[in-house]
């Protein structure tokens, strides 16, 4: 395993010996990729799921074939990003953990460090479907991530590469915000303490993450009934209302979706007549997807 030529002072590093001490280890504090879920800005995560995996039996170590893909591809575009910067970057490696030294409930790997051991380096692949999301800013959940990093590792400079559907490369920069620093720390370490040291749950959202995280903390039921509180007064004839309109929006969504491809046919851009965006039915490998553009610019950015 390599390991940063430079360490970093400022926090506690851990080098676990194998991957599953890695992730026993990682139960013990809010990671990078939890950061952005306990402030509600996360895709695929969220406050209940991140304190369903604090607290709730160890899960079996299956990674997806999106993550598989991720790890394997780390390499590349790290050598990508050293050829478009100039920046060399050394790993840290696969179970080297980050802690802060006064908060020790947020902690966190980062991909690469540079080789100064001044900045973070993380690196990520992305579909062309969330290309629009890449162009000219960082996405919010992974902006989360970086100061995350950042405030672990102790440094004030963060990069982020990105590998889009194996045909386009980007990267980004970003620095430490002081005030969104202090403000995460009292985040983190007010979640730790409430949520999952008193192992009492967070309330439950939208999510499909706390779906996910409640059909697996619930697999079994027992055949009794209980009185729901108060506060759940009016839900049912909520739940029926919005079942009935969800239909209807869908429906509708549904027949706009059908005549814009209609009229669009082979093209891929369609703009609108009363606005400046428009719609997107872009094809690769054999699919085509339909999106909704804000902005669609006369030399058809694609």
């Amino acid at each position: 395993m390599t390991t940063a030529t430079r360490p970093l002072t400022s926090s506690i590093v851990t080098i676990c010996n194998n991957r599953e001490e890695w992730r026993k280890a990682r139960r013990k504090a809010i990671g990078a990729s939890d950061a952005a879920a306990i402030w509600g800005a996360s895709g695929w995560s969220s406050p209940y799921s991140v304190w369903w995996s604090k607290v709730g039996p160890m899960e079996p170590d299956e990674p997806d074939v999106i993550q598989r893909v991720g790890h394997a591809m780390e390499p590349l575009i790290a050598e990508m990003f050293t050829e478009a910067t100039g920046i060399e970057v050394v790993d840290p490696g696969d179970y080297s953990i980050y802690t802060h030294p006064e908060v020790h409930c947020m902690a966190c790997t980062p991909d690469r460090m540079t080789l100064d051991g001044m900045a973070v380096v993380e690196l990520k692949t992305a579909s062309f479907s969330s290309a629009d999301e890449w162009k000219s800013h960082i996405p919010l959940g992974y902006q989360t991530q970086l100061q995350h990093q950042m405030i672990c590792c102790g440094v004030e400079r963060a990069f982020i590469a990105v590998l889009i559907n194996s045909t386009s490369f980007k990267w980004h920069e970003m620095f430490l915000h002081e005030s969104f620093r202090k403000r995460h720390m009292n985040k983190c370490y007010t979640f730790w303490k409430q949520y999952v040291e008193t192992e009492t749950a967070p309330p439950a959202d939208f999510s499909k993450a706390t779906s996910s995280a409640l059909a697996r903390q619930w697999m079994e039921s027992k055949p009794t009934a209980i009185e729901l509180p108060d506060s759940f007064r009016g839900l049912g004839a909520r739940y029926d209302k919005l079942g009935r309109v969800a239909a209807t929006v869908d429906r509708h969504k549904e027949e706009i979706k059908n005549r814009v491809k209609a009229e669009l046919g082979e093209n891929q851009l369609g703009r609108l007549p009363d606005e400046d965006g428009g719609f997107s039915w872009k094809g690769s490998n054999g699919r085509r997807v339909f999106t909704r553009k804000e902005t669609i610019r006369d030399d058809n950015d694609q």
